[in-house]
């Protein structure tokens, strides 16, 4: 069986067709594919950053609000009272250690019982630089002197 010459041409035409909207498909496929990793990595790294601030945020409240409650703790020296804040900041989910030194960077108190570091000189660079902790410094203040400060480690990962 012999085909005529138009019946020949319409079958290529629409071979041709059908294999440039089939190669197009499948182009826009993968790229659609591509473009959704790429959006799933932007999005992971935004959320990323997003959590890892809001973990150094919350670090700093923490931080910020037992230094202000170890003021007089540390003015009196009044080790009891500096152990049971110390204590209940390192039950808090997600608080490495924490760690109240004087003005002069000397080890006044860790929240340990026997306080085994007291005296110690606080190297910060000693702490490691682990890219899962986020190392929280704040001052203890008395009106304009600053009596110590409290060194505070939170964990980067839930």
């Amino acid at each position: 069986m012999r085909l005529r010459l138009t019946a020949r041409y319409a079958l290529i035409i629409t071979g041709t067709v059908l294999s440039v909207v089939c190669i197009f498909g499948l182009l826009f496929a993968w790229q659609m594919q591509r473009t959704g990793d790429e959006l799933r990595e932007q999005s992971a790294v935004a959320l990323k950053e997003n959590l890892t601030a809001a973990i150094e945020t919350r670090g700093e409240d923490i931080a910020q609000l037992l230094a202000q409650r170890l003021v007089n703790s540390l003015y009196q020296l009044d080790m009891l009272s500096m152990r049971e804040a110390l204590q209940e900041t390192l039950d808090i989910d997600g608080v490495n250690s924490v760690v109240v030194v004087g003005a002069d960077l000397r080890i006044i108190h860790d929240g340990s019982e026997h306080v085994a570091r007291f005296g110690e000189s606080f190297d910060a660079e000693r702490r490691g630089r682990d890219p899962m902790v986020a190392h929280i410094d704040v001052p203890i203040e008395l009106g304009e002197q600053q009596l110590g400060a409290v060194h505070l480690d939170m964990a980067l990962s839930p």
